[in-house]
């Protein structure tokens, strides 16, 4: 019988080399499970579901909940009232309001009717999924991931396995 023995690394006592090459290794670790749920379950709470995405093609379908009466001025109040200035979705809120003020003070209309208001909200949907995913593609989260969970690493960078 043989013995080997190898030493184990915390991430922050590798190499710089050590240390890219483990994120390297690492780089789909936070995205490779269902990562985007709780995205998903935010924009239930508006009344909407997400049936399909696709970052790579920037395409989107989001149809309303059938549980949800809301009206588009509903939605907009929520938006405002949970998710706050904050939010990616603010300026939709914002626009919405300009042109509510705009046709109480012209005579020209502004229209924005449903199917613009769905179009804008699946663009924002998007656009919230697409940055979720960079961030938690980011090195600083990789890392973070790495860290919180205390994974161990030989010199090279390579994670410990464990038999």
């Amino acid at each position: 019988m043989k013995t080997i023995q190898i030493k184990i690394y915390q991430f922050d006592e590798l190499s710089d080399d050590a240390k890219e090459y483990a994120i390297n290794q690492l780089s789909d670790i936070n995205v490779d499970y269902q990562w985007y749920d709780c995205v998903y379950d935010d924009i239930k709470e508006l009344g909407y579901q997400i049936t399909e995405f696709d970052l790579y093609r920037q395409s989107i379908k989001a149809v309303r909940s059938s549980d949800n009466c809301n009206s588009i001025h509903g939605t907009i109040q929520q938006i405002n009232h949970d998710w706050g200035k904050q939010s990616d979705l603010y300026p939709l809120v914002t626009e919405y309001y300009r042109c509510k003020h705009h046709n109480r003070h012209n005579k020209t209309k502004l229209t924005f009717d449903e199917e613009d208001f769905l179009h804008e909200l699946q663009s924002t949907f998007l656009m919230i999924l697409q940055k979720e995913y960079e961030y938690l593609t980011s090195k600083e989260a990789i890392v973070d991931t790495i860290k919180s969970n205390e994974y161990e690493f030989t010199s090279d960078g390579k994670m410990r396995k464990t038999w």
